[in-house]
């Protein structure tokens, strides 16, 4: 398989191909000190408004990401602590398409995650994730 595709077989038996990716930085142009739930969901709702453009339309899922949180001393409140709290740096998303499910028709989903490295596309870690995806529900059908 040419490395750029990415293929899961979900729990339900259906194989799923990765057709396009994407990458992108999780806080691209976000200062280092502004790390927190609050900005963290501008960011992914951000990234989610992106992604729409990205796939032209298609069905998004987008996985949870697990958030790191640190208490760190607050630099801008001396005697104070401050709770910051990161998601993966990197935004990874890819339009998935299924084997046909009747003839003359496939069924696509866009499928985004966010992970902590740029040199795979595919951390071990969300494969389980992306495998427990309830593909009948999320994925649109589409004609050939």
């Amino acid at each position: 398989m040419h490395p750029k595709f990415i293929e899961v077989i979900l729990k339900t038996k259906r194989r799923i191909v990765a057709e396009s990716t994407y990458f992108t930085e999780t806080y691209g142009g976000l200062g280092a000190c502004s790390y927190t739930d609050h900005i963290n969901e501008i960011m992914m709702e951000r990234n989610l408004k992106h992604l729409t453009h990205v796939f032209y339309g298609a069905p998004i899922h987008v996985i949870k990401p697990n958030i790191a949180r640190t208490e760190n001393d607050d630099p801008f409140d001396p005697g104070k602590k401050r709770i910051r709290a990161f998601i993966p740096p990197v935004l990874v998303a890819a339009a998935f398409a299924s084997n046909p499910i009747r003839d003359g028709t496939n069924s696509l989903l866009a499928i985004a995650w966010y992970q902590h490295r740029y040199d795979c596309f595919l951390e071990d870690t969300i494969r389980p994730q992306i495998e427990a995806i309830d593909w009948n529900a999320l994925a649109r059908d589409w004609e050939l």
